[in-house]
């Protein structure tokens, strides 16, 4: 049967097996969400070639100028050591800058370079057509359940 699926795309091929516990299984299905969210998410950022997480990234250094290192990685969820790779990207790619804050030399604040903040701009829009191709076919208060439901897994999730 194996041999007969390459042609198959793999919602199809999904429907072909028996996908046993994993049809039920919410972190199964979030995860195969976030697989398919991603795979737009980086065919619609094109040339920008920008990810979900730098595109996070930049939204909240944009909306909280001077926002720290630390902070930036709570608010993502991300370890320091995936941080301070993510934050070194975007600086080479001259998005974001770093500085170190005058109030406490330990601290990191970011800022949005003048091209971080046209990149984020254009991404913006992107990034509204692609919420609506993932949610397309679900009504406006199916989408705003959705969303208050996974906010409340994640706050559940929050001390782990």
């Amino acid at each position: 049967m194996t041999g007969t699926t390459k042609a198959l795309k793999e919602a199809e091929v999904q429907e072909l097996f028996d996908l046993d516990i994993l049809a039920d299984l919410v972190g199964y299905q979030l995860h195969r969400a976030e697989i398919d969210s991603y795979r737009r998410f980086i065919k619609l950022s094109g040339e920008l070639r920008i990810t979900p997480k730098q595109f996070s990234a930049l939204v909240l250094v944009g909306a909280n100028p001077d926002l720290s290192q630390t902070d930036l990685r709570k608010l993502l969820g991300m370890d320091r050591a995936t941080t301070a790779v993510l934050i070194a990207t975007l600086e080479e790619r001259d998005l974001l800058a770093r500085e170190r804050s005058k109030v406490d030399r330990r601290r990191h604040q970011l800022r949005l370079t003048r091209h971080g903040t046209e990149v984020l701009k254009s991404m913006k829009l992107l990034v509204r057509k692609h919420d609506e191709q993932l949610t397309s076919r679900l009504t406006l208060q199916q989408r705003k359940t959705l969303a208050s439901l996974l906010r409340r897994i994640r706050s559940s999730n929050e001390t782990f």
